[in-house]
C-alpha cells in the first residue's frame, strides 16, 4: 500500500532532514547504512533481503543473520530524488513467467536476478505561500537493483490548453491539463502485465508500458463522482470529462490515491471511494465504482491490500470519513466488492492507520500511535510496545509507518529508525544511522545535533513532546553534560545522563527548559563538557505555538 506512509506529507518530508546524517553519497553504487531514519515502507526482496523506502531515498537490509543485519543505501543517478512515498517489489518463480508479490513467492523457487523494484519520489517545494509536495518521478529495476530506468512525473506541456483531448477505448473526450508536479505525487504504484500504474492525486490514475524503449504516459479515465460504472466504448463524451480538482468543477473520484492489482483486476482508491477495474484484452478497463453508500467505512481510500486466506483473497481498504489525516475505519470485502464490512476499533481509539501487513495468523497495523496486532479477523487489536533495546537505544516516535514479518520476526518502520524483533516483541533492536562523531582522518571530535532545525511539535514526537539527539565521540570518558543557552546566552537547561555505544555518546532533549516549558523559536547555543574539554554547536528551534 503506500501509502505514505503516511499520508501526512509533512511527516514524510520532515524525515528528510535526517538524510544529512547518512554516509556520503557516491554517484552510483551502494553505501553502508540507510539514507534516512524515516522508514516509510518495507518490502520483501529475494531471499533474505528487504527493501526500505525512506524519507531520504531507497535502501535495503540483508537479514541472512538476523542478529547482525547489514544495511545499505542504493545510489543511482536514475533514481527519483527525495523521499519515497511508494515502493513495491515483485518476484518471479521458476514455474511462472509473470511477476507477483514477493511475499507470496516461495524463496526456494524465486528467480533472484529478476526481482522487479519500483519506487516513486517526492520533495517539498515552496509554492503559493507554503511548502507543498512535488513529485519527482518513477524508477524501476528489473534485475534486482543492478540497473535502473527513470520516468519523470507525468505532466502535460506547460503551453497546453486548459482542456485537451484524451483518446480511450476508441472515443475522445476532455481531460484537464495537469502541467505541474506540485501536488502531483505518485503516492502508490502497481505492476500489472507490462504496465506500471501510478496514483498521483492531482495527476489522477496513469500508466506506462515499462517494456517499451521509450515509455509514454497514458491517462486512465475513472467514473465521475455520480457514476457507479464506466465502460470502454460506452462513455457519454458530451457529459464526461476528467478533472481532479474539487467539485463542483471537478471530481473527487479522479483524485487517485491507492492501488492494488490482481491478475486482470485493478482496485483504485480515491477521495470518493474504490473503483474495481477489469482489464480487457486491448488493455482498456471497465470500472465499477463503490462508495460509502455501498458499505465502505469512508469516502477517502488511502490504502488497498490483499489478505490471502485459505481459499480466497480478502481485499482490505483503509478508509477515512473526512479529509485526512483523521481516524478512520478498516473496510474489507470477501466477494469482490459485492458487499463490504467494517472494523471500527482503531477508529474508536482515535488512531490513523498508515499500513496493514498480514501473516498467516495475525494482522499488524502501523498507526499514528504505534504498532497494533490482531487475529486474522481484525476484530480486536492490542498494542505492541517497542521497548528500549539491550544497548539502551530508544525509539523516539509515537508513529509507526510500516511493518513486515518474516517467520517469528518483525521489521517495523518508524519516523525514528527501524525496530526489529525476533521473539514477537519480547525484546527489540532499535537501529538508526548518522555520521560517526569521530572523524577517522583527523584527531578531532564532531559534536552534532539532529534534527536541525528542530520542529519542536513535529519531529521525533513521543508522548506529545518532540526530541533532538546530541551525538559526540566520548573516547574513554563515560560522563558528559550539555548546557543549552538562548541567544542572550542565558542557560535554559542542563542535560546529563548520556547513553554510550562504541565510544559514542548520545543525549536526548525534549525541547523544554528547566521549568518544564517548551522553549521559544530561535537559535540556541549548545555546550558539551566532556572531561576537561568543551565543544560547541548550534541548534535552530521552530516552535509553532
Amino acid at each position: 500500500m503506500r501509502y505514505l506512509i503516511i499520508f501526512s506529507i509533512v511527516s514524510l518530508l520532515h524525515t528528510q532532514y535526517l538524510s544529512d546524517y547518512s554516509l556520503n553519497r557516491s554517484t552510483n553504487g551502494v553505501n553502508e547504512g540507510l539514507p534516512s531514519n524515516g522508514i516509510i515502507d518495507i518490502r520483501k526482496g529475494a531471499n533474505d533481503r528487504f527493501y526500505i523506502g525512506t524519507g531520504g531515498g531507497l535502501g535495503y537490509v540483508d537479514l541472512l543473520d538476523f542478529d547482525s543485519p547489514s544495511f545499505y543505501t542504493i545510489v543511482n543517478d536514475s533514481l527519483p530524488i527525495g523521499g519515497n512515498p511508494s515502493m513495491k517489489t515483485y518476484c518471479k518463480d521458476n514455474t511462472y513467467t509473470t511477476y507477483t508479490s514477493c511475499s507470496i513467492v516461495d524463496d526456494e523457487l524465486m528467480i533472484e536476478d529478476e526481482l522487479m523494484i519500483i519506487v516513486s519520489g517526492v520533495i517539498s517545494e515552496f509554492a503559493d505561500g507554503q511548502n507543498r509536495p512535488k513529485g519527482t518521478g518513477i524508477s524501476w529495476s528489473a534485475d534486482n537493483g543492478d540497473s535502473w530506468r527513470f520516468m519523470p512525473q507525468s505532466v502535460e506541456p506547460k503551453e497546453s490548453l486548459q482542456y485537451i483531448d484524451l483518446e480511450w477505448g476508441g472515443q475522445t473526450f476532455d481531460q484537464l491539463s495537469v502541467t505541474t508536479e506540485i501536488n502531483n505525487v505518485s503516492y502508490d504504484l502497481s505492476l500489472q502485465g507490462e504496465f506500471i500504474y501510478t496514483t498521483s492525486w492531482a495527476g489522477g490514475l496513469r500508466r506506462f508500458k515499462y517494456t517499451d524503449a521509450v515509455p509514454q504516459w497514458e491517462v486512465i479515465p475513472l467514473p465521475m463522482d455520480n457514476q457507479d460504472s464506466l465502460y470502454c466504448g460506452l462513455i457519454d463524451t458530451i457529459e464526461y470529462h476528467i478533472n481532479p480538482i474539487d467539485p463542483p468543477d471537478g471530481f473527487h473520484n479522479h483524485k487517485a490515491f491507492s492501488i492494488f492489482s490482481d491478475n486482470d483486476t485493478l482496485w483504485v482508491g480515491t477521495a470518493n471511494g474504490i473503483n474495481k477495474g477489469i482489464i480487457n484484452e486491448d488493455n482498456c478497463i471497465d470500472w465499477i465504482h463503490y462508495t460509502s453508500d455501498n458499505g465502505l467505512g469512508g469516502w477517502w481510500v488511502v490504502g488497498i491490500m490483499p489478505q490471502e486466506l485459505n481459499n480466497f483473497t480478502r481485499i482490505w481498504a483503509i478508509t477515512w470519513d473526512s479529509e485526512p489525516p483523521s481516524a478512520h475505519k478498516l473496510t474489507f470485502t470477501d466477494d469482490g466488492g459485492e458487499t463490504w464490512k467494517t472494523r471500527s476499533q482503531l477508529e474508536e481509539m482515535d488512531l490513523i492507520t498508515y499500513n496493514l501487513y498480514f501473516s498467516e495468523a495475525s494482522i499488524y497495523a502501523a498507526t499514528s500511535n504505534g504498532l497494533y496486532k490482531s487475529n486474522g479477523s481484525g476484530n480486536y487489536w492490542e498494542k505492541m510496545i517497542i521497548h528500549v533495546d539491550n544497548q539502551g537505544e530508544i525509539n523516539l516516535s509515537d508513529e509507526v509507518y510500516s511493518v513486515i514479518s518474516l517467520d517469528n520476526s518483525l521489521l517495523v518502520g518508524t519516523a525514528d529508525g527501524l525496530a526489529l524483533t525476533h521473539n514477537d516483541g519480547v525484546t527489540w533492536d532499535i537501529i538508526r544511522f548518522w555520521e560517526h562523531a569521530q572523524n577517522s582522518n583527523k584527531d578531532e571530535l564532531r559534536f552534532s545535533v539532529y534534527p536541525n532545525p528542530f520542529y519542536i511539535d513535529d519531529m521525533n514526537t513521543l508522548r506529545g513532546d518532540g526530541h533532538v539527539r546530541f551525538i559526540f565521540h566520548s573516547g574513554l570518558i563515560n560522563s558528559a553534560t550539555i548546557d543549552i543557552f538562548d541567544f542572550a546566552m542565558e542557560r535554559v537547561n542542563r542535560l546529563s545522563n548520556p547513553h554510550f555505544i562504541d565510544e559514542e555518546g548520545e543525549i536526548i532533549w525534549d525541547g523544554r527548559n528547566q521549568l518544564g516549558d517548551q522553549v521559544v523559536n530561535g537559535v540556541y547555543f549548545c555546550r558539551l563538557t566532556l572531561g576537561n574539554n568543551i565543544y560547541w554547536t548550534k541548534l535552530i528551534v521552530v516552535n509553532s505555538q
